[in-house]
């Protein structure tokens, strides 16, 4: 749960609106007298005027705010910082709003009424519209602030803890109801249904006891291990079949075809762009004659001009970067000087304006742009003629390479087209060699795992030959062994062929970008070797010779290399083939055990018993008793389960548990699925059974009720996410009730499951928002906690320095003045009104679970009743002679204000921490969002008390440390003590230590309980 940002910092908006409430406040509680003079300005007049002109100051005020406000919206906005535009969003809101209450009037409008109602003297009428403003102007203060009212708080807290038991109740009656439901379909499933089901969990059972033995015969002989050889055997054939055939589709030295068609296909892609430029040039000389004719401005014209050039230029400028011929130059040459004709023309033409040169312009436009067509129209057709002689070079007679037609499939969508293919298939032959010879070193190794397992293959076939009882049993072992080993030695063949096949690629890959090379272009040099001395250049004719003689061998080297890849590769199929047919015959070869054999029977049996339960479900199983789906979806599952059987049977009989352990796994699946079926097609029999399901229709359908107008509860109070979850609940209970109603308790059992599924996520919904408020309710008292503090502070303090003064002016004396003695009465009533607002703050406190802070606070409001008491007269409440103004109440005011400030002080620490704690959290929620990433679900509940345990515990050492000073501070004081008697000591001194050790023992107290949260031991003493 993520924890809002309690405070939005509003930079200079903020300080502004504090000082505009303040002084609103003063002007609201500004109460002139009548003006009752007739002098022109009397000091009334003179009063409401300077009151006029402050409220006005205020008007201005609240617009600087509103446009400052507005900027910070669209700036936090644009930093993503959702919540703080919210709060910004809401506060112009309580500007802008224009309540019934108010006359219909905004906030700035209502100050300017205040100051015209000044102005006329209205002055009473002005204080009652200053005090709409002042409320306005704290609301707007607390959203700003991000404050919360606990009182709203506690109600939601109260509304959802209402609404969390009222889901607790239906979820509770929803089970109850889903175990009714589950005992009513077990009560149905009677007669030929509970026959079936019982005799197929029977079936079952013995095809799993028979999986059993089957994996158990595989692993206790060479079985399994001969089957997973020959599986993956089967895939190495397949692996290098795909090798054989890319072999064939590569051509080592064959890109003469597509090296000539390409530059014919080039020479007619940049024909068929220029003649798609050409159009476009002529459709905007067309447009612009229209707009011609339309007498149209030409600044239009003048525009497509412009465009048309700066395409032209750069396609002549791509022309000559290429090989184009010089008539597709010369086209776009033609359009070029047609167009700046044309934008030169259009020029002319608006600065003279006439109707004559509009309309011959309009003409040669239009010449123009058929003469265009023309060209576009004769370059389209060379483009064909340079695409035919492609074809006929990638042809090559009658039998085009497969690489060529490929490239032919391409040339009827257009030159573009073919030219893409065949770079395609350039890249394709540059880099197939490589590929095909890893993948040749990749299945030799793969061989040379093979040939490992068959040696251990071979061995414990030789093993068993040795430990076979019989004479026949020995042969067939040993023949087995023989058939292993041949399969060996022919995988050791393919490996052979196989690494021959890569090397021979490799090589033809190196001959044939030799023989690529142009002539006089030097050989490449393997890597960490250089020429001794350079060649000595020899002539241009000479080097051609030489270069085509060794441009002829290198390909002839590349074709042979090629074509001796292809043969290993042939042999390497071959090699594996006989491997396959090597391990067929060593199964063929094992002796078929009898507990093969039995197991084979076993299956056999099964197999009948599955084809007979099948057959009694048919003929016994009513419509009544099923529903028709259901039972057709039973006897398919049983069939498929049968199949199985019969083919597991097959493959015991041939000595493949694998395979057959492989088939008894999907008849036990099948059946297992067939037992689901015809238990969720039983329907109700009887009136009785009928008359059941009615009635738990019905107590569904009350539960949907319920949940549908919690629903409505739930979106009236906002809580959509609970809501949208107590709706779809209510869906799937009117389901629920509806597949009862009909019989169809599967589906209703379904519907009740989904049905609770969304009662738990509406409540889930629920606890979350619980928690939400419960940490908002808890930073707002933690605010009005340390404002109320402060505020005590404040008075205390106030009182410390009166009673400084009146001290101050006994100078000494023992009996004080009638006016001094009226002053302490009075910061005697202040203290004790301060040492009861400690009590209730001390109330306060403990309910939030803070045991150390409502000590500190229990113990402020117990130095204040002996301050006061202290202060006042003598008498039954008074303490000693009374009017005592000394040091003695002095260090207990001191007392009560270092408490406090700690207090405050630890509050404020608390305060920050969870604001820091909460723009981080919101930082990286909104980062996570950014990225994409959903944010981690927090575990473990939120710790709901005012204050945590090591803002406690930070406070008892303040506490403790003050003890241990205090009675350091008295022994000073009177070293004697330590000597002294009990009954010696003044009983003042005795009072104040006993005080000290109190406060000591109240300490390690809390230290306990604060420890004992912690789970921290503690010492017996």
């Amino acid at each position: 749960m993520k924890r809002r940002s309690p405070r939005l910092l509003l930079f200079a908006a903020l300080p502004l609106l504090c000082l505009g409430a303040s002084q609103a406040m003063a002007a609201a509680t500004a109460s002139p007298s009548p003006v009752t003079s007739t002098s022109p300005i009397s000091d009334d007049s003179r009063e409401l005027a300077g009151l006029a002109e402050e409220q006005a100051l205020l008007t201005r005020q609240i617009q600087r705010l509103r446009q400052t406000m507005e900027v910070l919206t669209g700036r936090l906005e644009a930093e993503g910082r959702t919540h703080a535009v919210g709060l910004l969003r809401d506060g112009l809101a309580i500007i802008d709003r224009r309540a019934e209450t108010s006359e219909g009037l905004t906030l700035d409008e209502r100050m300017g009424e205040a100051r015209d109602e000044l102005t006329g003297g209205q002055w009473m009428q002005s204080m009652e519209r200053q005090q709409t403003v002042v409320a306005d102007l704290e609301s707007l203060l607390e959203v700003l602030l991000d404050r919360q009212d606990l009182d709203k708080l506690e109600q939601k807290l109260e509304q959802i803890a209402a609404t969390k038991e009222a889901l607790a109740n239906l979820s509770r009656e929803q089970s109850d109801l889903q175990r009714e439901s589950e005992e009513f379909e077990a009560s149905l499933q009677q007669g030929a249904v509970k026959d079936f089901t019982e005799g197929l969990s029977e079936l079952q059972q013995a095809e799993r006891d028979l999986l059993q033995r089957t994996e158990a015969s595989g692993r206790s002989s060479t079985t399994l291990e001969r089957e997973r050889i020959e599986r993956e055997l089967l895939e190495l054939q397949q692996a290098e079949d795909r090798v054989a055939e890319l072999l064939a589709g590569w051509e080592p030295g064959g890109k003469g075809e597509l090296a000539e068609a390409r530059a014919e296909l080039e020479l007619a892609q940049d024909k068929e762009r220029a003649a798609q430029l050409l159009e476009q040039t002529a459709e905007r000389l067309e447009r612009t004659a229209e707009e011609l004719a339309a007498d149209a401005p030409l600044e239009g014209g003048l525009g497509q001009m412009k465009d048309a050039l700066e395409e032209l230029k750069r396609a002549a400028r791509n022309l000559g970067q290429g090989n184009a011929e010089e008539e597709t130059s010369q086209a776009i040459a033609e359009a070029t000087a047609s167009v700046t004709q044309s934008q030169a023309e259009l020029r002319a033409e608006r600065q003279q304006a006439t109707s004559e040169g509009r309309s011959d312009l309009e003409q040669a436009l239009g010449e123009r742009a058929e003469e265009l067509r023309e060209q576009a129209a004769a370059l389209k057709q060379d483009a064909q003629a340079d695409m035919a002689a492609a074809a006929e070079q990638l042809s090559q007679g009658s039998e085009p390479s497969p690489r060529a037609e490929s490239v032919l499939a391409k040339l009827p969508e257009g030159a573009e087209a073919a030219l893409g293919e065949l770079r395609t298939q350039e890249e394709v032959q540059e880099f197939l060699p490589e590929a095909i010879a890893g993948a040749q070193d990749e299945l030799a190794e793969l061989t040379a795992d093979l040939m490992e397992a068959l040696d251990r293959l071979g061995e414990a076939s030789a093993k068993e030959a040795e430990a076979a009882a019989d004479p026949a049993g020995q042969a067939g072992q040993a023949e087995q062994a023989e058939q292993i080993k041949a399969a060996r030695e022919a995988l050791a063949e393919a490996r052979e062929a196989m690494q021959a096949s890569s090397e021979a690629t490799s090589e033809a890959a190196q001959a044939n970008r030799q023989s690529g090379q142009q002539p006089g272009q030097q050989p490449e040099q393997p890597a960490g070797e250089t020429a001794a001395q350079p060649p000595t250049p020899p002539s241009t004719e000479q080097s051609t010779e030489q270069s085509a003689e060794q441009a002829a061998e290198q390909a002839q080297a590349s074709a042979e290399a090629a074509a001796e890849a292809s043969e290993q590769a042939a042999q390497a199929q071959a090699a594996i083939e006989a491997a396959l047919e090597a391990l067929d015959a060593a199964r063929a070869q094992a002796p078929e055990s009898a507990e093969s054999s039995a197991m084979a029977e076993q299956q056999a049996s099964l197999a009948e018993q599955a084809s007979a339960l099948l057959e009694q479900l048919a003929e016994q199983a009513t419509s009544a008793e099923m529903s028709p789906e259901s039972k057709q979806a039973t006897q398919e599952a049983m069939a498929e389960a049968q199949a199985a059987m019969e083919q597991a049977q097959a493959a015991l009989e041939e000595g493949k548990t694998g395979e057959a352990a492989k088939k008894q796994r999907e008849a036990i699946d099948a059946m297992e699925k067939a037992g689901q079926e015809a238990q969720a097609g039983a329907r109700p029999n009887s009136p009785e059974e009928q008359a059941k399901a009615e009635q738990l229709a019905a107590d569904q359908a009350a539960i949907q009720d319920d949940l549908l107008q919690l629903a409505e509860r739930l979106k009236k109070e906002e809580r959509e996410d609970a809501a949208e979850s107590t709706s779809d609940a209510a869906d799937a209970a009117e389901e629920a009730s509806e597949a009862m109603e009909s019989g169809d308790t599967a589906e209703a059992q379904e519907q009740q499951q989904e049905v609770q599924r969304e009662i738990e996520e509406a409540q889930d919904a629920l606890k979350e928002e619980e928690e939400r408020y419960q940490q908002l309710r808890q930073e707002e008292a933690l605010l009005q906690m340390t404002e109320e503090i402060q505020a005590l502070l404040e008075m205390h303090q106030g009182q410390m320095a009166e009673l400084l003064e009146v001290d101050a002016a006994r100078a000494g004396r023992e009996t004080p003045s009638r006016a001094q003695k009226l002053r302490l009465r009075r910061i005697a009533r202040e203290e004790e009104t301060a040492a009861e607002k400690a009590r209730e703050l001390e109330a306060a406190i403990l309910e939030e679970d803070s045991a150390v802070f409502a000590a500190a606070m229990s113990e402020v409001a117990g130095d204040l009743e002996r301050i006061a008491l202290l202060l006042g007269p003598p008498g039954e409440r008074g303490a000693g002679e009374g009017y005592d103004s000394g040091e003695r109440v002095q260090a207990l005011q001191s007392d009560v204000e270092r408490l406090l400030t700690w207090l405050v002080d630890a509050l404020n620490e608390e305060n920050e921490r969870r604001q820091e704690e909460a723009e981080k959290e919101q930082q990286e929620e909104e980062e996570q969002q950014e990225d994409g990433e959903t944010p981690p679900e927090e575990e473990g509940q939120p710790d709901n008390r005012l204050v945590p345990s090591q803002a406690e515990l930070k406070l008892l050492r303040s506490m403790e440390m003050d003890v241990a000073r205090s009675l350091e501070q008295t022994l000073d004081a009177w070293p004697e003590l330590v000597e002294m008697a009990p009954e010696d000591v003044d009983p003042l001194i005795l009072e104040d230590i006993m005080r000290l050790a109190l406060r000591h023992n109240r300490v390690t107290e809390l230290f306990g309980e604060v420890a004992s949260k912690l789970g921290v031991p503690m010492a017996d003493e």
